[in-house]
């Protein structure tokens, strides 16, 4: 039998991590190439670079809650490998 607890994302987190990344692929490309996504009259100011920093900042829920879980699945682990051991 399959003893292992599930490993559930919200659906919310992967929509948001989906926009993100999108965000983020359009100000790269919009960097590269100026005006491939939107055109220059709707451009304002730095939106490739605005873009760049909302993609990420929108993919971060998922990573921390991703994180989260990693540590409740198995704490001591987790805290065993914090620990610097020195032999002497």
């Amino acid at each position: 039998m399959n003893d292992k607890p599930k490993f559930r994302i919200p659906p919310a987190l992967i929509l948001l991590d989906i926009i993100g990344g999108l965000f983020l692929a359009v100000g790269i490309a919009e960097t590269v190439n100026p005006g491939i996504f939107l055109p220059p009259a709707l451009a304002f100011p730095f939106y490739n670079w605005i873009s760049i920093i909302i993609g990420p900042l929108l993919m971060l829920p998922l990573v921390l809650h991703m994180v989260g879980l990693a540590k409740q699945q198995n704490p001591a682990s987790a805290r065993q490998n914090t620990v610097i051991r020195t032999n002497r």
